[in-house]
């Protein structure tokens, strides 16, 4: 007896191929794999150094949490600029000339005479506010900089 051809009887399973493998790589991924390693090695760097430059503004900012008085937040402010600017610039700064530099290198502080007058008295939420603006955004334009 003949079978027939378009018999459900004579169909056979569909063979798959075996799954693509993704490794070992070719010449184009190691490269592209090598030059996203070498990417992330420098980001990561980059980042290390912006943080060690930095340490001395988060060395402020804990000196700052820690003030009580006027003179405490001064005190902070004057640790953190003699840390960045040349001591000749910042270390005879008082009074007038102190508010001038503060004002002059960072434009959102906007200290006043006025909160530096009495150094005995306690500390405000504005003028700690004024002091951590000016600890992390006051820009760095003096020549006797020193790269921690």
């Amino acid at each position: 007896m003949t079978e027939d051809p378009a018999s459900l009887q004579n169909l056979n399973d569909i063979v798959l191929p075996a799954p693509v493998s993704f490794w070992p790589l070719d010449t184009g991924g190691l490269l592209i794999l090598a030059g996203l390693l070498f990417s992330l090695t420098v980001i990561g760097f980059q980042y290390y150094l912006r943080y060690r430059k930095n340490r001395y503004r988060r060395a402020g900012l804990a000196l700052l949490e820690s003030a009580t008085s006027v003179r405490d937040v001064s005190v902070a402010l004057k640790r953190v600029a003699l840390a960045v600017y040349s001591r000749e610039k910042v270390a005879s700064l008082y009074a007038a000339e102190w508010i001038e530099f503060l004002n002059d290198t960072c434009s959102g502080a906007n200290f006043d005479s006025d909160e530096f007058e009495y150094p005995g008295r306690p500390t405000d939420a504005v003028l700690t506010r004024k002091a951590k603006r000016w600890i992390t955004a006051h820009r760095i334009t003096d020549k006797g900089f020193r790269d921690r």
